[in-house]
């Protein structure tokens, strides 16, 4: 249901809200996060093109929790492998210091 709001709202506000919540669902639930990954993996590269900082965080919190399993190549990771990539090669390229570092602890856990 969040993700379908996601899509429907041009609130900035509530996207980071959404975003927010996913994240802490990552954190708390990242297996669960992991199968839903698929349905907000667009929303979260949409997330770069919204100038929104919080929502890039958000997005890069979302993957850190998700793929924090070591040494075993998460599936979404390896089915999304690519979006994920473009994803963090732009946030590694961001001018903000935070999504950079942010993204640089995703690296660390990014496994294919």
């Amino acid at each position: 249901m969040l993700a379908k709001q996601y899509g429907k709202t041009k609130n900035i506000q509530v996207k980071v809200s959404i975003m927010k919540t996913f994240s802490t669902l990552a954190m708390i639930v990242p297996d669960e996060m992991e199968k839903s990954l698929g349905s907000i993996i667009e929303y979260m590269e949409k997330s770069m093109d919204e100038g929104n900082n919080d929502l890039i965080l958000y997005s890069l919190q979302i993957m850190k929790y998700t793929f924090r399993k070591k040494g075993v190549a998460s599936m979404s990771a390896q089915n999304y492998s690519k979006r994920i990539t473009n994803f963090l090669s732009l946030a590694l390229d961001h001018s903000q210091f935070k999504i950079v570092s942010e993204s640089l602890r995703v690296t660390g856990k990014f496994v294919i």
